[in-house]
């Protein structure tokens, strides 16, 4: 067995978006869940567009690309998980009813839940951005 000492997991995760449209990414993240840019640079020779997001040691990377090909995945509960590869972005709340009501407050429609899934002990809900990406908050009880 090899030993993974040196794959540092416990620096928390960090998640990249493929988007088209990058201005309005760094806006509704910041509105919604309130990102913050942290980086940003043009790579004009690719055609490539690159912001770094942070909140609360959380960081979101958002890519823009001058040709993008959506990937639009199916409705949670089970359709989501159709398309092999990362399903959804997943963040930690500390109170799903909360979450949930302030998310319809601020205009985002949610796509599932909230539901109670007990053999896990939480709470979840998801949404959709604003280009139609998956995102599951859930509360561990």
């Amino acid at each position: 067995m090899t030993d993974k000492s040196a794959i540092a997991t416990n620096n928390g995760l960090h998640a990249c978006l493929a988007v088209a449209d990058l201005d309005r990414g760094i806006d509704w993240y910041g509105r919604v869940l309130g990102f913050q840019p942290l980086q940003r640079h043009d790579y004009s020779e690719y055609g490539v567009r690159v912001v770094y997001l942070a909140r609360e040691g959380t960081e979101l990377e958002l890519v823009e690309t001058p040709d993008p090909k959506p990937c639009r995945r199916g409705d949670p509960p089970a359709d989501h998980v159709a398309l092999h590869g990362v399903s959804q972005l997943s963040f930690r709340v500390a109170d799903m009813d909360t979450t949930a009501e302030e998310l319809q407050e601020s205009g985002v429609a949610i796509v599932f839940g909230p539901v109670y899934a007990p053999e896990f002990n939480l709470k979840a809900c998801f949404i959709r951005d604003y280009e139609e990406n998956l995102i599951e908050f859930i509360q561990r009880l």
